[in-house]
């Protein structure tokens, strides 16, 4: 699969996850690798306000390895892997853009900086 099926994919995915707000208008989610495998957070936005925001995770084993399979294609094409991925998904255009951070955490969550790490990955 090219890397592009498997950004098609992984857009469906998102899109799918069971777990997301009906009423979402867009969606960021990052994945992070310790190992092998993914962890993952984001949030969908329901609207155009500030606190229009809902945390999301993925749960689905087949989304991950979606992600994984990325990972591994960019990394045979590119010589490294990814630490972290972020997409952005918005429902009424379809519109999706992912950009990749090759060291350390780029995208990680504390209490002290929830609000601003919401605010980046915004799409």
């Amino acid at each position: 699969m090219t890397k592009d099926d498997r950004i098609v994919e992984i857009a469906k995915g998102l899109g799918a996850m069971p777990r997301l707000d009906p009423a979402w208008r867009s969606l960021a989610m990052v994945f992070t690798f310790d190992g092998k495998y993914p962890s993952n957070f984001g949030y969908c936005f329901t609207g155009d306000g500030a606190d229009d925001w809902k945390p999301v995770s993925n749960r689905e084993d087949e989304l991950d390895d979606e992600v994984t399979g990325l990972r591994e294609t960019l990394a045979e094409e590119t010589g490294s892997a990814f630490s972290q991925v972020l997409f952005r998904l918005e429902r009424e255009t379809g519109r999706i853009a992912f950009d990749f951070a090759y060291e350390g955490k780029r995208w990680e969550v504390t209490p002290r900086n929830v609000a601003e790490v919401i605010a980046a990955i915004r799409p």
